[in-house]
């Protein structure tokens, strides 16, 4: 998972938006998470998967990874 503002410019979102994006999730039960060009699929884990890639985004834009 990642969390861009815009893919073609790579322009990261903000921290505060990242922790809403996981937040707005997290009351939904799921497994299977789809990319964005439909080639990849994250067949089960789903939720794990966004909370991780949640927490190592937020460490590498030099954030608190708290999620």
């Amino acid at each position: 998972m990642s969390f861009m503002r815009s893919y073609p410019n790579h322009i990261p979102l903000p921290a505060d938006t990242v922790r809403r994006v996981v937040a707005s999730v997290r009351p939904f039960p799921f497994d299977r998470v789809y990319s964005g060009s439909w080639d990849s699929v994250t067949a089960s884990g789903g939720q794990d998967a966004v909370e991780r890639s949640a927490r190592r985004y937020l460490k590498w834009i030099g954030a608190d990874d708290r999620v």
